[in-house]
């Protein structure tokens, strides 16, 4: 087979072992991040930033082992965009480790303002917050630089995907597709982004009617219009996006309908 006909395989495999459909062998797919780094002889340091070096981690976990699927491709944990911009990010590496900082963009009452407006609230709230002084003394060229880096990291992203894809015949089995928006449960993104663990465990005890307020009105805002668009798409299946989504798929059917 031909890459291409390799993906719709893999692609093929995956649906009908979701279906729990009888499948000539059971699917790989490989939750792997940092771990391929050190597989293939490097350390952390020496592959967040160099895409030269992320690209062989990759080939080497490929051609070491026959999977159907990657969680990561090499994309994740970039940290060139945010060092080009200063001060670095949530995210930090060393050696041995990537690990984030606990991290709060709003407070329980500032969670609809978050929403009324995310790109208002991230430009006055969240960015002054986390660059404090330096914030207002961004030059051009600081952002020139930046947006530099961005464009190759989004150039190594297109050339990772024909990689894998072209090369390996691997879907992309990302769970969040830029053409279609990041899904993302509401208590998911309070924990990481908008509240972090100590002011989530807090709210959670003092104000759960605000949380269940916000998380009723991220899933009817965010979620539901980013599950209409993946139903659009050739060869959705809903009984499978339910269950990954924990929801009750209703009975079981040998051939579930297409959307």
């Amino acid at each position: 087979m031909n890459a291409k006909q390799m993906q719709q395989s893999r692609v093929q495999l995956f649906r009908d072992a979701a279906n729990f459909k009888k499948t000539e062998r059971i699917p790989h797919f490989a939750n792997v991040v940092t771990w391929k780094v050190f597989d293939a002889g490097y350390t952390l340091d020496q592959a967040m930033t160099n895409f030269d070096v992320m690209k062989k981690t990759v080939v080497h976990f490929l051609d070491t082992y026959p999977v159907d699927g990657l969680m990561d491709v090499g994309i994740r944990n970039q940290f060139n965009v945010t060092e080009a911009f200063g001060g670095g990010g949530y995210y930090y590496y060393n050696e041995e480790v990537v690990g984030i900082h606990d991290h709060a963009h709003c407070t329980v009452d500032t969670l609809d303002d978050y929403l009324d407006d995310p790109t208002k609230y991230a430009w006055e709230v969240i960015l002054p917050k986390k660059y404090g002084a330096s914030w207002e003394q961004k030059t051009k060229e600081v952002w020139k630089k930046t947006f530099r880096e961005y464009i190759r990291y989004i150039m190594y992203i297109l050339q990772m995907s024909s990689l894998t894809g072209g090369t390996y015949g691997l879907p992309s089995l990302s769970p969040n597709n830029p053409m279609m928006g990041a899904v993302v449960p509401g208590p998911e993104e309070l924990l990481s982004n908008l509240l972090g663990i100590q002011q989530l465990s807090i709210a959670m005890r003092r104000s759960p009617e605000k949380l269940d307020h916000f998380v009723e009105r991220w899933h009817q805002e965010r979620m539901i219009p980013i599950i209409e668009k993946i139903k659009k798409r050739p060869g959705f299946q809903l009984q499978i996006l339910l269950r990954l989504l924990h929801f009750d798929a209703g009975p079981q059917r040998d051939e579930p309908e297409a959307v």
